[in-house]
């Protein structure tokens, strides 16, 4: 099953948020102003509301109440901005996909686990550009939701599987990764390599092509190992050589773990 047809179909029916375009150049420019910001952000009412929504979760608010765009600028600065914002338009893009509420929940925690570990991993090991790791890791799931829409019984065929890794199974059947889907999504919408190419090479296992790449992966291992400790226990996946070539003994895995998937938790949308 090639990857255009699902991506052609499923962007017949989803307009990614123009908004988008004009915060990526507005972060080029070294004089823009918190409240340049802002008032972009403003045009796009579902974008903003949302934006604030988040602002004032657990995770983000510190039992801080958020009442303005600006505020939630000044307070959690435009790294994290940008992340909430990302994480606004996957909401955007999950409401076209038909899912089952189970299916949203299962996505969400997928999309908020692998992301947040792989930011903790990358703030362990001292990678740069940390926020556009949170959102490769936030994306790289995105393929799921034209292939839930459209075609689920090759989601359940393809993507669940108790003791092979889901990509392997992925490639397989399908000839492609949810991964390489993701990646021609984002692709189509515009999003910057920067983010789109640690997801399309998540998997390739070569730590000298892209550290975010090899991070991304690590941050999958994890996860599985956390939610089917039976089929990938920790002793199978702590051993793996991707956590060797970066340096991070058990030990340390399992209290990256612990933070970041208490982090995903404290991130889950509340309307899941």
């Amino acid at each position: 099953m090639p990857t255009q047809p699902l991506i052609s179909k499923f962007n017949s029916s989803f307009t990614f948020p123009a908004v988008f375009m004009h915060y990526e150049k507005l972060l080029t420019n070294d004089n823009a102003t918190m409240d340049d910001y802002a008032n972009l952000l403003l045009t796009d009412p579902i974008t903003s509301a949302s934006i604030l929504r988040r602002a004032n979760s657990a995770m983000y608010s510190k039992n801080r109440t958020i009442n303005t765009l600006t505020m939630a600028i000044t307070v959690l600065g435009i790294r994290t901005i940008t992340e909430l914002l990302y994480q606004s338009i996957v909401e955007q893009i999950t409401d076209v996909a038909t899912l089952t509420k189970p299916e949203m929940i299962e996505f969400w925690e997928n999309s908020l686990t692998i992301s947040f570990l792989a930011k903790e991993i990358g703030q362990y090991i001292g990678v740069n550009d940390i926020e556009e790791l949170f959102i490769s890791g936030l994306l790289c799931q995105i393929g799921c939701l034209p292939i839930l829409s459209l075609s689920p019984e090759s989601y359940y065929m393809n993507h669940k599987s108790n003791n092979t890794f889901p990509w392997t199974r992925q490639q397989s059947i399908t000839g492609f990764t949810v991964n390489e889907l993701s990646y021609g999504l984002l692709d189509s919408w515009g999003i910057p390599p920067r983010i789109t190419l640690p997801i399309n090479h998540a998997h390739d296992g070569n730590v000298e092509l892209n550290i975010h790449a090899n991070i991304l992966h690590a941050a999958w291992l994890l996860k599985l190992s956390y939610i089917n400790p039976k089929a990938f226990s920790e002793d199978e996946i702590f051993s793996s050589s991707i956590f060797k070539k970066l340096k991070l003994s058990p030990s340390i895995l399992k209290v990256l773990i612990a933070s970041g998937v208490e982090d995903a938790e404290k991130s889950l949308p509340t309307f899941i």
